[in-house]
This record gives structure tokens, sequence and C-alpha cells, in this order.
């Protein structure tokens, strides 16, 4: 497979708090990845530095083989990064069909506005396309009846599948999703299951962090996990949660009883 994404010992550190520490990993194209440890361990924090919205302190990002260490997050964004949050952030007085096509802009817009003489229709065609695409991302998602209703009208697992649904408007290669389960219920953690099955079938690669490990391993072809800033397992997800690192560092509680 082709490596999409590599981490060359990156360091975020704030004062004297190493959140992430000589972190160095690789992901390859296609697949879709777990990123699991205990609260505090750096997981958001490197996710934030993969997409540059937080500044690393030391080390390497490459991104399909070339560094972008220092490229802004806008930029990354248009090359293919795209990622949600742990907490929604809709536009809350927008439509759910805007706040898509808020990231499906992105993707669409391009070049040509250099020719004033045609802006107008310029405009009119863009207008159409960036629409388009994020009804095609609704549709995705399974949210198309939702398209004319505000964020704040629908549940919180629906608001989850409209961040993920304005992230996949803009064309990302790499899809990072942070806690996308979080404060879900059942059925609604089922439902983004599904969503990250279906992205997967269609050949986007992810990454993925949850504290839900069990819809993880579930979820993932490839586990990483944690603890501290600092990279201590990696592998085939079964076999990474039953490691003893692992189980006295985020897992044993919940999994020492199961192996």
């Amino acid at each position: 497979m082709t490596q999409l994404l590599e981490l060359r010992d990156v360091d975020v550190h704030f004062g004297g708090v190493r959140a992430v520490d000589q972190m160095s990993l690789a992901i390859e194209q296609g697949r879709t990845y777990g990123l699991v440890g205990p609260n505090g361990s750096g997981k958001s924090t490197l996710l934030g530095a993969v997409s540059r919205l937080t500044p690393t302190t030391g080390g390497a990002l490459f991104f399909r083989g070339t560094e972008y260490t220092h490229r802004p997050p806008q930029v990354m964004a248009r090359e293919g990064i795209g990622r949600t949050f742990q907490t929604v952030r809709l536009i809350p007085t927008l439509s759910v069909l805007q706040n898509v096509a808020l990231g499906a802009d992105a993707a669409v817009a391009g070049t040509g506005i250099w020719r004033p003489w045609l802006l107008p229709r310029w405009l009119r065609r863009v207008e159409r396309r960036v629409l388009d695409t994020a009804e095609q991302a609704l549709e995705r998602l399974g949210i198309q009846d939702f398209r004319h209703r505000l964020p704040t009208e629908l549940s919180y697992g629906a608001q989850r599948k409209v961040e993920i649904a304005r992230s996949i408007a803009a064309r990302p290669t790499l899809l990072l999703l942070d806690e996308p389960t979080a404060g879900m219920t059942n059925a609604e953690r089922a439902e983004i299951v599904e969503v990250i099955a279906t992205l997967r079938a269609e050949g986007m690669t992810q990454l993925l962090v949850d504290h839900d490990v069990d819809m993880i391993v579930t979820a993932a072809d490839h586990l990483f996990v944690m603890n501290t800033g600092r990279l201590i397992a990696s592998g085939a997800p079964a076999e990474v949660v039953q490691l003893p690192v692992v189980h006295e560092a985020y897992l044993g509680k919940r999994h020492r009883g199961r192996s």
C-alpha cells in the first residue's frame, strides 16, 4: 500500500508539558487507524499537530511524501487533510446544507477568479457545484432529509453526522475523527460505526480517536496506543489490546478479564 502520512519524532510541548513526545508513526492509504489512550495522553493534541492547527515544537510531518511541518492548516485542508473535533462545531444560524457547503466550498472553488469579466457567471457555476457536493455528502451520511433544518433542531448523533458530512464534502484523502461517538446513545454510536465502515469501503483513509475501545477494535485495521505523549504500542487491534503495557496504561480495568 501507499504511505500517506508519516510523523518523524514529532514533539508538541506546552512549557514543561510534553503533550506529544518523540512521536513517530506511518499511515497507509485506504486503511482505518484507531488511536486510543488515557485522558491526557496527547491524542487530540496529536490530531491537532497532524492537521497543523497545533504548532509542533520538533520533528517533521510528511503527507504524500512531502514535508509540511510548517505549512498553514488551510493549505493542508485543501491538500486533503480533513478533521472533526471533540465538540460539535456547527454554525447554529446556518442550515445543515449551508454548514456542509462550507466544507464543499474549499474543495470546489478552485481558480478562475482572476478573470473579472467572467466573475458573475463563474460564481453561479461554483455555487451550484458547491451545493451539489454538499448534497452528495448529506446523502452519503443518510441525513439529506435534514438539509433545511438548523443544527440545534437535531439530535447530538445527527449533529455529529453533519460534522462528518462537512468534512467529507471537502474531499479529504485523510479524515481525522476526534471522538465521533462521545456522548452518544448505543443506537447513535452504531450509526457512526456504520458511517466509518462505509467510508472505509469507499477507500477513504481514517484516523479515529475514541474512548470506546471495543468500537475501535471492530472498526480499525490498525491500532496505535498513546500514554504520556508517547506511542507505547502499535499493531493489529485485537492483539494490541491484550499487551501488558496497554493494560497497565489504559485498558486493564475493562479488558483484563477478556483475554
